[in-house]
């Protein structure tokens, strides 16, 4: 009896200290002593960025100052009236004058309105820091124009090539003589005037008078004068001698 007392006492104690053995054990999930221990293994894992960030509005581009000087010779020749004057290059022909009107984007030759040059677009550019107006107007009757012009100290200067249908191709060169604003026409008149034939240069023939018509005259038939009769002469009576 004592005897088993004793194991059962031993069993109690042995338990008892293999558990007060285990308490004292670090745990496996962590402590500052495991942790210090592998510093490789981080304290906090990195969080996650937001779905939807909230990002900057990108920044506008730089302002071209190109474009911006386009911008103001385009107003600045915006519905302009510019006499001018062509002269030939080769020194042979005669000088000519012109009327150039730039009206919303459209360039017009009044010497070649005649011949029937409808308005055209120009382009505006600036080369060599000057700005430089370019077209090219078509004629049937005429031919083709090349126009090329430089705008400088307030005045035109430019070359004016002719490809003529008829005769030897020309070159003029270009100088303006003066310049206005004008009054733009209203929208929708340009389309309308380029459909109406220019007048031609030759004098308006203008219809001949219609004689007078003279009513028919009846003709007048004479009459017939009656016979005049001879006057009869009466024989005079000589007086028979007496006996």
């Amino acid at each position: 009896m004592k005897r088993m007392l004793s194991v059962s006492l031993f069993l109690v104690i042995a338990l008892c200290l293999h558990g007060c053995g285990e308490g004292k054990k670090p745990s496996s999930s962590g402590s500052p002593q495991s942790s210090q221990g592998n510093s490789d293994v981080p304290d906090r894992l990195p969080t996650d960025p937001p779905a939807n960030p909230r990002a900057d509005p990108p920044a506008d581009p730089p302002a071209d100052p190109a474009s911006d000087e386009l911008g103001r010779i385009h107003q600045e020749l915006n519905n302009t009236e510019w006499q001018v004057r062509l002269v030939p290059q080769s020194g042979k022909g005669k000088e000519k004058t012109d009327v150039l009107r730039l009206v919303r984007g459209k360039f017009t030759s009044d010497m070649l309105a005649t011949a029937g040059c409808p308005s055209s677009n120009y382009t505006l550019r600036i080369k060599n820091k000057r700005a430089e107006v370019e077209t090219m107007q078509t004629s049937e009757k005429l031919g083709t124009i090349f126009w090329r012009i430089q705008l400088r100290d307030g005045k035109m200067r430019g070359v004016v090539v002719m490809k003529l249908k008829r005769g030897k191709d020309e070159v003029l060169s270009l100088l303006s003589t003066s310049s206005k604003k004008i009054q733009p026409p209203p929208p929708g008149t340009e389309k309308e005037a380029e459909k109406v034939p220019a007048p031609s240069k030759k004098a308006a023939v203008t219809p001949k008078k219609a004689a007078p018509t003279e009513e028919p005259k009846t003709a007048v038939t004479p009459e017939k004068a009656a016979p005049t009769e001879e006057p009869k002469t009466v024989p005079e009576k000589t007086p028979r001698p007496r006996r």
